[in-house]
């Protein structure tokens, strides 16, 4: 049995963290590795929900700057006491400081996971550092780098990473469908006082200069223009009537009325159920989780092009260049004009795309194998 460590910056809901929480569930239940999983700072719901399967969680809560100089030696007493075969770490901070820390323990292989693409739009300056500290040290801490995108691969190794010990391992997603969408779509129009003939156009994430809802908004004033049936669901952290930057922007074009705000749910995919089309509009990306529960959820999807969204999606007439509304608002309204019988159509290719290509079972299958040839 793998003695497997993990080492990730936290625990709220997140695409690293979720992603994380799969693997392990995953591979602990059908393959028979036994895991470990420590968050530099708190619990959160996602390490809630690995206590619950059974999985050791172990939270270090560090934040105060005394607490990062002992983090490597808080790490290393961990692995002494846990003797794990491989460390895996999840995201730059957890790379550095986890693969410092099992180096000191020098008993294990190394992998780090890489999730980010262009980090110089929106990451911080201390997140640009360790990114290039970690890939000066690329070539002698890990024996492995798991990269979530093509894209994300391409970056790193351009910016000095270690080439031979890349790996792309994509996301994977619960596939399942529950036969109660149909109700949920119902129920939470009704609920939203959504009417039968409007057309929803959803969005998730959190409101930050990277998710770039100016140009989502540029875009739907151009469509309202020419199409009085529209309403825009917003989903995620900051997309509320509290947000008086969001709320302004909206009032100035005079679109407000059409607009949902919703802001942080835990019910995204019933509000993606709600929805007719979905919009990805950020202007960075690794592996875009939205886009993927999207086209799992039967959506017809538009994306900027950025990460591997036009990989994930495959339909190149749906992607556009970022931050431009212009051409985001034409390939919006191409999939507007196809009306509901073809919207649906577009929506299963989309499904049976995710399903195929991107399955929980493919992710976990790839990670378990990496486990046993390391």
């Amino acid at each position: 049995m793998k003695k497997i460590l993990h080492v990730i910056g936290s625990l709220d809901v997140g695409g690293a963290e979720l992603m994380l929480k799969n693997v392990v569930l995953e591979s602990a239940s059908h393959s028979g590795c036994a895991h470990v999983v420590v968050s530099l700072t708190d619990i959160g719901p996602v390490g809630r929900s690995l206590l619950d399967g059974g999985i050791t969680v172990l939270a270090l809560n560090t934040g105060s700057l005394w607490s990062r100089v002992i983090l490597l030696f808080r790490l290393h007493k961990i692995m002494k006491e846990t003797r794990p075969e491989i460390v895996h770490t999840w995201l730059y901070h957890s790379d550095l400081f986890g693969g410092l820390a099992a180096k000191m323990y020098g008993r294990c292989k190394i992998i780090w996971c890489v999730r980010s693409d262009d980090i110089t739009k929106g990451g911080s300056r201390f997140t640009i550092i360790l990114r290039k500290i970690s890939a000066y040290l690329s070539s002698w801490l890990p024996d492995k780098i798991v990269c979530v995108a093509n894209r994300t691969c391409e970056t790193h190794v351009a910016l000095g990473y270690q080439a031979n010990k890349m790996l792309v391992i994509h996301n994977g997603f619960d596939t399942e469908r529950s036969d109660s969408f149909v109700n949920e779509r119902q129920v939470l129009r009704a609920v939203l006082n959504i009417t039968d003939d409007e057309v929803v156009i959803a969005s998730v994430g959190r409101h930050s200069p990277v998710k770039d809802h100016k140009t989502l908004i540029a875009a739907a004033a151009l469509l309202l223009a020419r199409h009085n049936n529209l309403r825009f669901l917003l989903v995620g952290r900051g997309n509320d009537l509290g947000n008086l930057a969001l709320i302004n922007a909206l009032r100035d074009l005079e679109i407000l009325d059409r607009f949902i705000l919703l802001g942080e749910r835990n019910d995204v995919q019933s509000c993606l159920f709600a929805s007719d089309i979905f919009c990805l509009h950020s202007i960075t990306e690794g592996f875009p989780n939205a886009l993927g529960e999207a086209m799992k959820a039967g959506l017809p999807c538009v994306a900027t092009d950025v990460g591997d969204a036009a990989f994930i999606l495959d339909e190149p007439q749906y992607v556009v260049p970022p931050s431009d509304p212009q051409k985001l608002a034409d390939a919006l309204e191409r999939i507007i004009l196809l009306g509901n019988a073809d919207r649906s159509r577009l929506g299963a290719r989309m499904r049976t795309r995710i399903a195929d290509e991107f399955s929980i079972a493919t992710m976990v299958r790839k990670y378990t194998d990496l486990y046993q040839a390391l």
